[in-house]
């Protein structure tokens, strides 16, 4: 299945993206994963007030 969310990253080309995305998580920062049907969600939520 293509991970056409990634689109923009080229990612499904297999080519490296021009500006990387990380999650630089902390304490009150979560990450969800969760999938209904074919589809998977990942929720980043920031934390500080």
């Amino acid at each position: 299945m293509e991970p056409d969310f990634l689109r923009s990253t080229e990612y499904y080309t297999e080519e490296i993206p021009l500006y990387p995305v990380y999650f630089d998580g902390s304490v009150s920062d979560t990450a969800t994963l969760f999938h209904c049907g074919p589809v998977f969600y990942l929720l980043l939520t920031n934390g500080s007030p």
